[in-house]
């Protein structure tokens, strides 16, 4: 896996208003998981946005260590 730091959403900012492009799943009130693509196709990524601060951050999936 990769990470890398993403730009900042305002905070306490609607993630879904500020990327119109990803689909997300809410994990308790301060954290937003989002992702590129349906449940029936691979995720090449996962974006952690943490609602409270507006930061971000990008885990990307590799084939290799």
């Amino acid at each position: 896996m990769e990470t890398t730091q993403l730009s900042s959403f305002p905070p306490g900012a609607n993630p879904f208003t500020e990327d119109v492009y990803h689909m997300g799943v809410k994990l308790g009130t301060n954290i937003m998981i989002m992702m590129p693509n349906h449940v029936s196709e691979v995720c090449p990524y996962l974006i952690v946005v943490n609602i409270d601060t507006g930061e971000r951050m990008k885990v990307e999936f590799t084939s290799g260590p």
